[in-house]
């Protein structure tokens, strides 16, 4: 906002101009949800499906996402629909103990994120971010927040699946580095992402793993 990566393994060439959605079909009894209709979370869905897979992602097509319209694809990544749940990291960690408030409730979150999930039409996307930390030459620095941010990603996914038993339609997960989609705080009160949660930390913002349950299966293609 991803080819399957549920062995945890290890979101997004298509280009971001994306065809419509095929019109709501239904699914059994009821409709597709209102946020399948969405064609901004779609064009990041699409980017992430097509720059991750077989245990990597191509950074270069991740690039992509910062070309969508930013305020529209925020308010799409809101939707109580999609169940988005954020979690926080201190600089250069990575294991999901050591993330902020674990034991204070961000536990319970994954948990009732995992109650909510509806099994049999949400692909689950683990997306991994990094802040500038580490190495302070570029390339180098670019180096290791893009694997920080896979190993983020990697914990949350191996926690769901393993800790807490996830099952869905799909489990895909992507890493976004540290120069590709960063959030401002502008962008945190517009995912009505409390300060607290990130210690009113920009950089700590952008140390995060978000999870999103994207409630239209196989519809977008």
């Amino acid at each position: 906002m991803f080819n399957n990566l549920t062995t945890t393994g290890l979101i997004l060439a298509m280009t971001v101009i994306s065809p419509p959605l095929r019109a709501a079909t239904r699914h059994g009894d009821s409709a597709w949800p209102k946020i399948c209709e969405n064609e901004t979370l779609a064009s990041a869905v699409r980017v992430i499906d097509s720059a991750c897979g077989a245990g990597d992602c191509n950074p270069e097509t991740l690039r992509q996402l910062d070309k969508i319209d930013r305020s529209k694809l925020i308010a799409a990544m809101r939707s109580a629909e999609l169940y988005p749940t954020h979690i926080f990291f201190p600089p250069d960690q990575f294991a999901v103990a050591a993330a902020i408030d674990w034991k204070a409730g961000k536990d319970d979150q994954l948990s009732t994120f995992v109650t909510n999930v509806d099994r049999k039409r949400s692909t689950v996307y683990i997306i991994g971010q990094a802040s500038i930390t580490g190495p302070s030459t570029p390339v180098e620095n670019r180096r290791y927040n893009f694997k920080l941010s896979r190993q983020r990603m990697a914990a949350v996914m191996g926690y769901l699946e393993s800790e807490l038993h996830l099952k869905c339609f799909a489990i895909k997960g992507g890493f976004l580095g540290n120069d590709i989609f960063q959030l401002t705080e502008s962008d945190a009160g517009n995912l009505r992402i409390p300060a607290s949660d990130y210690h009113n930390d920009p950089l700590i913002l952008n140390q995060a793993v978000h999870i999103f349950a994207y409630p239209c299966a196989d519809k977008i293609y």
